[in-house]
């Protein structure tokens, strides 16, 4: 053959071999995470798949779902070469697409296309721009600039309001500007007021004889001391499930019964009882198997553990209100005996997010001595809490690996608005706080006090260990061991806290 009548053959075999070259396989997992690269291996178990950060190894009970051999490219170009240069529905719709497949670069390039053709457009909104008096701006900054406003601690604000803060100043609810230590009064006052009336409430509950709720507080994820205490006393309670395998299946059985739970899964560590697919019980075991790895590391546990921890999973969030006796607000719960949550998202978080949380003081229960005692200890709220806000937003990073220490941009947002206006809790004050004040509004503080003094630097990080090592004692004092193991004047540290807070993003 001829080399004229040859290369049209090379081509098309040329654009043929990219093509292949450039496809993908995309898995997405039961947990929502998708993994892009290409198999390279599968057997009935697992999958091998090559990807940007080399290969790995999922299992195939963690895969909801496979796209194989997807060329993003070409179906990109396919679907571009149709629309008008004036067709703004077109391009916002591929940009909507191109986010389906997590391709944020091509997503931007269409939906400023979009706007190109249509200088309103609402694609403006996905590219960050915002309207004032008319006109589009499409940084944060030169919004804020036009309105006037400037950025303090991390929070847009008018200028008149951040002087004011800057001035030691706190704006309450009614627009009023008092000192602060002026609202620290008003809010002692407003927290022992409610305090009181919840209290009455119950009393009164009790009076008629109506079944008294566990007292969950106002956070999502429900609360570590006081429905322990008020259900199984100061004391708690132990583990229920059985340490001899043939007891277990006995009490198994009842206990499944008078639930009317239908389907249970036992992992290593775990046992997970449940209404829901069989599936999501087993991933949510494995999930936790791999969490339990983490809390042994961190909490340096090396004894055996003799019985799995016990999971209610209701199968929806109307079933676990109603069993549980629960508001909508709330998403699990700890008391003690089980951990109790559902399938699905309750606020900012998920089934995943409230296992890690309350998992966290399952785990505790395990490893320190009198912890549900601790809840109503003088600074110890702040640690038990602190920590299951910080576990609660690790993320699964593939082969079975779990990565702590991230950002957990709910807690922080709420931490670093506090924080600008003066309306925080001094650190001071959270070190002394106990379980009966401590509201949902202190997850966010207790997430961040964990948080600065494990990353902030290595000196903080090493008397944090020392400070973690403590609550192993059998009568731990946490006021008295935070200040000997952190011997700085606590205005400064505070000051040191915020500031560190501001530079998080």
């Amino acid at each position: 053959m001829k080399l004229k009548k040859l290369l049209p053959v090379l081509v098309a075999f040329i654009v043929a071999v990219c093509s292949v070259a450039f496809a993908e396989d995309i898995i997405r997992l039961t947990n929502g995470q998708e993994l892009r690269g290409k198999i390279i291996d599968e057997t009935g178990d697992s999958i091998i798949l090559r990807g940007k950060y080399g290969e790995q190894e999922i299992k195939r009970d963690e895969i909801e779902s496979i796209e194989r051999g997807f060329d993003f490219d070409g179906e990109f170009k396919k679907r571009a070469a149709g629309i008008g240069a004036k067709d703004s529905t077109g391009w916002y719709e591929l940009g909507l697409w191109c986010e389906e497949y997590k391709n944020q670069e091509k997503a931007k390039e269409c939906f400023q296309k979009a706007i190109e053709a249509d200088s309103e457009h609402p694609a403006r909104e996905k590219l960050g721009h915002r309207k004032y008096q008319g006109r589009w701006y499409e940084s944060e900054e030169e919004y804020y600039a036009a309105r006037g406003w400037v950025n303090h601690a991390g929070v847009w604000m008018p200028r008149d309001d951040a002087d004011k803060y800057k001035a030691g100043l706190v704006k309450r609810d009614d627009g009023t500007w008092v000192s602060k230590k002026t609202w620290d009064v008003e809010e002692k006052r407003r927290r022992a007021e409610r305090l009181r009336k919840k209290e009455q409430e119950r009393k009164e509950k009790e009076a008629r004889g109506e079944k008294v709720e566990e007292d969950p507080g106002k956070d999502e994820s429900g609360d570590a001391g006081a429905a322990i205490r008020r259900r199984m006393g100061s004391g708690g309670r132990r583990n229920p499930v059985p340490k001899d395998k043939g007891a277990r299946k006995k009490w198994l059985e009842s206990f499944m019964q008078k639930g009317g739970w239908t389907r249970h899964h036992e992992s290593r560590h775990y046992l997970f009882v449940s209404t829901g697919p069989a599936e999501k019980i087993k991933h949510f075991a494995k999930v936790m198997d791999c969490m339990y790895k983490e809390y042994c590391r961190i909490f340096a546990f090396k004894e055996k553990q003799e019985q799995p921890f016990l999971v209610t999973l209701h199968g929806s969030q109307s079933e676990f209100c109603k069993k549980e006796r629960k508001s909508r607000g709330v998403g699990g719960f700890y008391d003690g005996a089980r951990i109790a949550c559902f399938l699905g998202r309750a606020g900012s978080l998920n089934t995943q997010t409230v296992l890690f949380h309350e998992g966290t003081h399952q785990f505790q229960g395990l490893v320190w001595p009198g912890m549900l005692r601790m809840t109503g200890v003088p600074g110890a709220i702040w640690m038990i809490e602190g920590l299951a806000t910080y576990f609660e937003c690790a993320q699964i990073v593939g082969g079975g690996k779990i990565a702590t220490g991230q950002i957990n941009k709910g807690r922080l947002g709420t931490l670093r608005g506090a924080m600008a206006r003066n309306r925080y809790t001094k650190l001071s004050d959270l070190i002394r706080m106990t379980q009966r004040g401590y509201s949902a509004f202190h997850y966010a503080h207790g997430w961040g006090l964990c948080y600065f003094l494990i990353h902030a630097d290595s000196k903080l990080r090493k008397k944090f260990k020392e400070y973690f090592k403590e609550f192993k004692k059998p009568n731990v004092k946490p006021v008295e061991s935070f200040k000997r193991i952190f011997p700085y004047d606590e205005e400064k540290m505070d000051q040191q806290w915020k500031n560190y807070i501001r530079t998080l993003r």
